[in-house]
């Protein structure tokens, strides 16, 4: 079994013993859909975007991530898990400092995984006040890089959407 193969297999395993959903559906939804935003990039990183949500979200540590994927899957992997934290600003702040001093692929990885979660919480208006409240600080740490073109528009597309509905969900000027 090749480093892709395994780390999809182990994250999806991971998540179905904790117990975990992506609202009504399986978290592989959101795992698969974070690997089809992530594009063509090398092993490493799809291996890392199929695991990025797995010490979060489940028992296994980034030292488990480690020994059973290696170093570089760690690292990426370990850039976009929050920290522990009392908020979710405080939450998010951490890992945003180790986002902006870790490799662009981890930016762009993390860049993947808001934009599947922005296209999935258009319907949401919890989560989409969140990630459009969030996005300022995020896209200044995630999107700031030219091998990311594609996926900052992206997320910029989404974050137009998520300003209108929030807006006129509030009944606001955007």
């Amino acid at each position: 079994m090749n480093i892709i193969q395994h780390a999809r297999t182990f994250a999806i395993e991971a998540h179905e013993k904790a117990g975990c959903t992506y609202g009504k559906l399986p978290f592989e939804y959101h795992l698969s859909a974070v690997v089809h935003a992530l594009g063509d990039v090398e092993e490493h990183g799809v291996a890392a975007a199929w695991l990025h949500d797995t010490v979060e979200d489940t028992p296994v540590s980034i030292n488990d991530i480690r020994n059973i994927f290696g170093g570089k899957v760690a690292q990426l992997v370990d850039c976009v898990t929050d920290v522990e934290g009392d908020s979710r600003e405080m939450r998010k702040a951490g890992m945003y400092e180790k986002l902006s001093s870790g490799p662009a692929l981890a930016r762009r990885i993390k860049l993947a995984d808001r934009v599947a979660n922005m296209t999935a919480s258009m319907e949401n208006f919890k989560m989409n006040s969140i990630y459009y409240k969030e996005f300022p600080k995020f896209i200044s740490v995630a999107g700031i890089d030219t091998c990311n073109d594609d996926l900052t528009l992206q997320c910029y597309r989404l974050y137009l959407v998520s300003q209108q509905s929030y807006h006129m969900a509030k009944g606001t000027d955007a």
